[in-house]
């Protein structure tokens, strides 16, 4: 059997980092080293931290090779990654938690086996909030073939739920706590693997098998059967029974990846707004409403908030470039300039008829307008320049610059 992940490449930076595919063939790395300084490693694709792992493994070799250093005799780490969240092509830094950078690993792994699903499938509306995301899925759910479960009141994760718990029961981490049991099994959780050091792989190649690679296909069947009802009785009940695709919000990230790999025929859309036009309307959504929205609360000051969006972007920008070849982009300022146009280029990519959706663009309810911080859409387009000050105009300008050049903004 070919195997499932291979390793095409590894950087040293700082300290040591080894990584190799599971003798048996599974979608598992195992990832081992030693950091000085740091109390934990992190695992970070694009700007995202997928796992860490505690750094508190016995080295001597460690210790003999820096005497005097404080730590140096437990530097070690070792844990077993799932592959699963990665895209086929993958690149994951290693970084200490007090900013060192360990190392690189490149590598690429198989497709997930192939799952028979029919029926619905996800339309995914990749991006963020207050770009429009509600009023195009009000737009979306118009059409007849296409199931938007009443934006502006519910807010359905249908598919990032089911691909949460598909990601959760793949990895080693948890699949493995069936056999190397590890930790107290009378607390809740203890299945998640979260606890305890990390579990080695198996030595029965058939034992691996039932609880690897037969794991990942059943909990892939068994999540997407679960999406198929829960959209049959949302269809039923929006008189949409016969639509052939769900549309949901998503983030960039792990939840497309995979849902691209359980659904061929998925669509995505690439949802975009100016982005310092997407600040200045979370700042007024913050005003309006009081509170903290958006993790306003854990920053320092309103200029390191707008520069805590700058993942977020890298994240989009590197999603976007990794699948612009079967994703559609669309851009809100050009839904609210020309819907006629940007609804039928949009219908194209789903294969559907435009049918009415243009002409929901502009409609306005209370439900709606609960959710402006501008009189008219038009109004929010460009409003940055009156309502971000210079401060904020110039850390948005720092946070989104590649992202703003990338997407056609000046």
């Amino acid at each position: 059997m070919d195997p499932l992940v291979e390793i095409l490449d590894l950087s040293v930076f700082a300290g040591g980092l080894e990584a190799w595919p599971d003798e048996k063939p599974t979608f598992a790395i195992n990832v081992g080293g030693w950091a000085l300084g740091g109390r934990r490693v992190r695992f970070l694709h694009d700007a995202d931290v997928l796992w860490e792992a505690p750094v508190d493994l016995e080295r001597p070799d460690v210790a003999d090779a820096h005497p005097g250093v404080t730590g140096a005799e437990r530097s070690g780490f070792y844990v077993t990654l799932s592959s699963l969240p990665l895209p086929p092509e993958f690149e994951l830094r290693v970084v200490a938690d007090d900013g060192t950078r360990i190392g690189t690993i490149r590598g690429r792994r198989a497709p997930l086996p192939t799952v028979a699903t029919t029926g619905i499938r996800p339309l995914m509306l990749t991006g963020f909030s207050r770009t429009g995301s509600n009023l195009v899925l009000r737009m979306l759910g118009t059409h007849p073939q296409i199931a938007a479960y009443r934006p502006f009141q519910y807010e359905p994760r249908v598919l990032t739920y089911w691909i949460d718990i598909f990601r959760e029961l793949t990895e080693p981490a948890s699949y493995l706590r069936q056999v190397t049991t590890q930790g107290r099994i009378a607390e809740r959780g203890w299945w998640l693997g979260t606890d305890g050091p990390a579990p080695r792989p198996l030595f029965d190649p058939e034992v691996q098998r039932a609880v690897a690679l037969d794991t990942v296909e059943d909990a892939a069947d068994f999540c997407c059967h679960r999406i198929a009802q829960v959209y049959a009785r949302i269809g039923a009940a929006i008189d949409r029974p016969q639509a052939a695709l769900f549309a949901e919000k998503q983030l960039p990230g792990v939840v497309p990846t995979i849902g691209w790999e359980l659904y061929p025929d998925a669509r995505e859309v690439f949802l975009v707004r100016d982005f310092r036009d997407m600040i200045a309307s979370v700042l007024a959504w913050k005003e309006r409403f009081g509170g903290a929205w958006f993790g306003h609360a854990v920053a320092e000051s309103d200029e390191a908030f707008v520069r805590s969006f700058e993942r977020f972007t890298t994240n989009l920008l590197a999603s976007w470039r990794r699948r612009f070849g079967r994703a559609h982009l669309l851009r809100y300022e050009d839904l609210l300039h020309d819907p006629e146009h940007a609804t039928a280029e949009l219908a194209r990519y789903l294969g559907v008829t435009p049918d009415r959706m243009a002409a929901t663009v502009g409609e306005r309810s209370s439900e709606s307008d609960r959710y402006r911080t501008t009189d008219t859409p038009q109004a929010s387009i460009g409003r940055w320049r009156r309502d971000l000050p210079p401060a904020l105009q110039e850390a948005a300008q720092e946070a989104f610059g590649p992202a703003l050049s990338e997407f056609g903004y000046e």
